[in-house]
């Protein structure tokens, strides 16, 4: 018999701060996002974040692109944060497409993506959709989905790859991440040495977010979408980007390579760049906000406006 949780409260994931929280029905479900900056701006910039995590992991680094005069919308995917956990199993191309009903439905006109991680594979996605409003595309710790890289026999024995073997195994991965156990793993093993100890402390909201009935199991649905591509996304992953994409790398990442990230141009028609963060692992958001923040928006300030 499950045993009962206390509910989480909505304060804990939704605090406040130099943003507006707003819900958005769009794509037949709820979303959550964070809100901050000129309501009027023109180009908005959307976030999107990794798992198991949701939108606070951009906490820190929304205000360095609002303040800079850019609009910012921080998106909890679908089964993350107080999105919607309905129990289903989503495909990659649903995952964008939710980000671009999204934006529609709150009246933006063109838009930026920024993903990390799973938000990555969900913002090369939506450069394959190539929906008329988006400007550019920037991935941060996020290979093109179909060179995910191939793991040898070797680095299957590194502490990086062993964590990823545990995120295979359904039930196992499921009660790991509810006990806060796999969140803490992740950071200590993939952040760089030196974050790992602060991260590890200021992740309680993560851990309190995946206490709540299906919160789980909805992560690893919406998570398992990214990693084990349906034929649908990878023939619409098959389109090259048109717009520019720059590619974020964490310099001291143990969980993916520089050489993981060399099919990535080749799946790009406009303009393809590379930036890598040295200080950081494989949570730039958190462990270098500035840095990742510099990089973004010196991304936007380069991207000419569509032309329709």
């Amino acid at each position: 018999m499950a045993h009962h949780r206390p509910p989480v409260p909505r304060s804990l994931l939704e605090p406040k701060g130099p943003w507006t929280h707003r819900r958005i029905s769009a794509a037949g479900a709820s979303f959550h996002v964070a809100d901050a900056g000129p309501q009027d701006s023109e180009h908005v910039v959307v976030l999107l974040h990794d798992f198991p995590f949701f939108w606070w992991s951009f906490h820190e680094v929304i205000p360095l692109l609002s303040e800079a005069g850019h609009r910012v919308v921080a998106l909890d995917l679908r089964g993350f944060g107080t999105s919607d956990l309905q129990r289903d199993d989503p495909d990659l191309t649903q995952l964008a497409r939710d980000v671009t009903a999204v934006v529609s439905a709150m009246g933006i006109a063109q838009f930026s993506v920024v993903g990390v991680g799973l938000g990555g594979a969900v913002a090369w996605m939506i450069g394959a959709q190539d929906p008329v409003s988006l400007r550019s595309v920037t991935t941060v710790v996020a290979p093109h989905p179909l060179s995910q890289p191939s793991r040898g026999i070797s680095s299957l024995f590194s502490g990086g790859a062993l964590l990823a073997l545990r995120l295979e195994i359904p039930l196992r991965r499921i009660h790991l991440l509810e006990n806060g156990k796999l969140v803490d793993g992740m950071l200590r093993t993939w952040a760089a040495p030196a974050n790992r100890a602060s991260l590890v402390a200021g992740a309680g909201r993560y851990r309190a977010a995946l206490t709540r009935s299906f919160a789980a199991s909805a992560a690893v649905d919406s998570a398992a979408a990214a990693r084990h591509l349906s034929l649908a996304a990878r023939r619409a992953l098959a389109t090259t980007v048109k717009v520019p994409v720059l590619s974020v790398h964490g310099g001291q990442d143990s969980f993916l390579r520089p050489t993981d990230y060399h099919e990535d141009a080749r799946w790009v028609s406009g303009r393809y760049s590379a930036r890598t963060l040295h200080g950081c692992g494989h949570f730039p958001p958190e462990e270098d906000p500035a840095g990742l923040a510099a990089e973004i928006l010196r991304q936007l300030s380069s991207v000419p406006p569509r032309e329709h």
